[in-house]
């Protein structure tokens, strides 16, 4: 997703529609209330130009939802109010007091229905998402409302465990034909999701047609810049990897791609200044050290930028030998043991389709790119890749 995508999906997987459970309170005003103050903030992310404004239209849903909350009476007789309210709450991001009001009625031999939708909500935002999954699946098929629906469908779609899952729900989400404008706005994402899926099981010809369908659902020039380098990085998978132009290297003299053929190889095209790329570190680490003895080499690729910061230093423009010794400060002090290679040009890059940090390209037994992955990602997916790739015999 484009740092703009991301924004809306984090801001969308606690979105909830007005609900129809009943109760002795009166509570349809309320839940107009709730459902315009919702539809307001759906259009406007429509529309959402930079971080700054979005921040601004968050900051004004949540005054209007915490003003609404202090109008609702605090009836716990009225399933409708408690779930409203539990609702409100988790828009807010108060889990915790959103349990407290679920957990009487998801106790009941037969808890209503928005309630566990509500709890599949709470379990979204905390990542939970095994739990979310398995109460999700639960009322599925009972589910009417269309929000709700695609809410469910977009998280599971994006960030399920399983990839089997994840195809699941991202092929429901591509095939709705009731899908809200702004669900809409990540139909691109995932086509991508599913373009990635093909990809890892090496079908390539539907992963180049789902990335073309991306392409062609959305105009943000962000995502397409991603979307088209993703098209470039899809041809090189089978084929032989490019070179590694560097002409530094540390805790290694200089490695050749084709002599490393028999070995499955990591490279991890990164940079100190890179947060994801600092945090990937410690588990490329652990498993240089684990896998190594069966066969794993791992090359950390970064490039000289004319500038230096990290976790600790902050240098600002510097020339190369200074900064060919801080990284190598770096690369000390973090422990790392695996050999690194230092480009001063980046020519490497450019021949991966590298578009942003942390990359990862696999390289199979047989010397062939297996696998690209763009951002920190799962690490144990990552560790399942390359135990799979182990397995098999040059």
């Amino acid at each position: 997703m484009t740092s703009r995508t991301l924004r809306y999906f984090s801001a969308l997987i606690v979105l909830a529609a007005a609900m129809s459970c009943g109760g002795e309170t009166d509570t349809s005003g309320y839940r107009n209330s709730f459902s315009t103050i919702q539809q307001e903030y759906n259009a406007g992310l429509l529309n959402v130009p930079d971080r700054a404004a979005y921040a601004r239209l968050l900051e004004v849903r949540n005054q209007r939802l915490k003003a609404l909350l202090e109008e609702i009476p605090d009836d716990s007789k009225s399933d409708a109010i408690v779930v409203l309210r539990a609702r409100i709450l988790v828009n807010l991001g108060s889990l915790t007091e959103a349990d407290s009001l679920l957990d009487p009625l998801l106790n009941r031999e037969n808890p209503p229905l928005e309630a566990t939708m509500v709890k599949v909500l709470t379990h979204m935002a905390r990542q939970h998402r095994q739990e979310a999954l398995t109460a999700f699946r639960a009322i599925e098929d009972r589910l009417a409302d269309v929000s709700d629906r695609h809410n469910a469908w977009l998280y599971f779609a994006m960030v399920a465990d399983d990839p089997t899952v994840r195809r699941e729900y991202a092929q429901k989400f591509v095939d709705s034909q009731d899908i809200p404008p702004h669900f809409a706005l990540f139909r691109a994402n995932v086509y991508q999701r599913l373009s990635q899926l093909d990809t890892r099981e090496r079908n390539f010809e539907s992963a180049r047609k789902w990335l073309n369908k991306a392409l062609a659902s959305t105009s943000d020039p962000g995502m397409q810049a991603a979307l088209e380098a993703e098209a470039q990085r899809l041809e090189l998978f089978g084929q032989t990897p490019p070179p590694l132009t560097a002409e530094h290297w540390l805790n290694q003299s200089p490695l050749n791609l084709a002599q490393l053929k028999g070995k499955v190889v990591l490279i991890d095209f990164w940079a100190p200044w890179c947060n994801p790329c600092r945090m990937v570190i410690p588990e490329l680490i652990r498993m240089y050290d684990e896998f190594k003895p069966e066969g794993l080499e791992i090359i950390g690729f970064t490039r000289l930028h004319g500038f230096y910061r990290d976790d600790q230093v902050n240098k600002g423009r510097v020339e190369a030998q200074e900064e060919l010794r801080l990284i190598g400060e770096y690369v000390q002090r973090t422990g790392i043991d695996y050999p690194v290679a230092i480009s001063s040009e980046g020519r490497s890059f450019t021949a991966f389709r590298i578009s942003g940090i942390p990359t990862m390209v696999l390289i199979d037994r047989q010397g062939n790119i297996a696998s690209i992955t763009v951002g920190a990602g799962n690490p144990e997916s990552l560790r399942r890749t390359i135990k799979s790739l182990l397995e098999k015999t040059p």
